[in-house]
């Protein structure tokens, strides 16, 4: 054990040695700051620009401005100023409800009744349109309801107040999630979490991979010829959790500068426990993945695979699986995603 405790030290002075690793964690409070500013200054959330034509189309556009929630919906002037916002990335979609649309919902003519415009990089546009015609329908709705009613021969006066009651108790639209406190909450909207500790935590799952194909370099230099074969993977376990816990320090430090971190005495022994628990998590998979890939260079190749999964399947910037359970499921495959699900309500 007191040989372990020796290698894992000098392997933290041989990475503190490198200037290149050193200069990344003393950037990344400042980066992750950075991230963290941002993320309150764009607070209303993801931007999805609207054009209304008419007034069924400006009193749908008017309900998704009010609505709360991770998408800030903005009316444009024109339908063009919707399709420049997106192309520029002002926007991540655009929605242009013609002067026409309750004319055409009238006659039937659902298909193409909405021009939309969305960008090639995003993967929200699925999402966003499920709030615009949840809106569309809440708005639209009453008057369907009118003719039907009329054609019937009911009483149209009981069939409004039946649809008001269905159409804002929650059981038409609504997203159910665990707000902080551990109370539930019904809204429109994505669950978010702190993007300051999703990217730290993606930063050191990727420190692990990148470190145990350098000790897979090592190895094949010839660096443990003198470690007794039984001990090998317990020493290159250590040399692998060296990079990735003086990474953590790091991280930790800007969870605290940014405000991200629990607060309290129980709110720190939750982030450091939690911490170092994923540090080793990250260290074994690490050790697991070069038992399975073995060459230094096939590490390293995995490392856009793992990075870019756990961006956009883990609740770094959103939880995409409150949405669509099958990204929930795949983005266990992960382990950035057990680390920040345990701080999510």
């Amino acid at each position: 054990m007191g040989d372990g405790i020796v290698w894992f030290v000098l392997s933290c002075k041989r990475q503190m040695k490198k200037i290149a690793f050193l200069v990344v964690l003393l950037c990344i409070p400042f980066l992750l700051a950075g991230v963290s500013r941002m993320g309150n200054k764009g607070g209303g959330g993801i931007s999805i620009a609207l054009y209304a034509g008419g007034e069924l189309e400006r009193d749908v556009a008017e309900a998704l401005v009010e609505l709360p929630g991770a998408f800030s919906f903005y009316i444009c002037e024109t339908a063009e100023e919707v399709k420049h916002d997106v192309e520029t990335g002002k926007a991540e979609c655009g929605y242009v409800f013609p002067a026409d649309l309750r004319e055409k919902l009238h006659k039937g003519k659902y298909r193409r009744s909405i021009d939309m415009w969305s960008s090639p990089a995003t993967v929200l546009d699925s999402m966003a349109e499920e709030v615009v015609f949840s809106v569309l329908m809440e708005t639209y709705g009453p008057e369907i309801l009118d003719d039907y009613a009329r054609e019937k021969s009911w009483d149209e006066e009981r069939i409004q107040e039946l649809f008001q009651k269905y159409v804002t108790n929650g059981s038409t639209f609504s997203f159910r999630y665990e707000s902080e406190g551990s109370k539930e909450a019904e809204e429109n909207s994505l669950s978010m979490t702190f993007p300051a500790r999703g990217i730290g935590a993606v930063f050191l799952f990727i420190t692990g991979i990148f470190a145990v194909s350098s000790m897979a370099e090592d190895e094949k230099k010839g660096l443990f010829l003198c470690i007794p074969y039984g001990k090998k993977w317990w020493y290159t376990f250590l040399g692998t959790m060296a990079p990735v816990a003086l990474g953590a320090v790091s991280v930790l430090i800007s969870l605290y500068l940014t405000g991200a971190a629990l607060t309290g005495v129980s709110g720190f022994v939750k982030e450091t426990g939690a911490m170092a628990v994923y540090t080793a998590a990250i260290a074994a998979f690490a050790c697991l993945l070069k038992r399975l890939a073995g060459r230094g260079e096939i590490l390293a190749g995995t490392v856009p695979f793992f990075m870019i999964g756990s961006l956009a399947l883990c609740p770094v910037f959103i939880d995409a699986g409150a949405w669509i359970p099958q990204l929930g499921l795949l983005g266990r495959a992960f382990l950035p995603y057990y680390y920040l699900s345990f701080f999510m309500p």
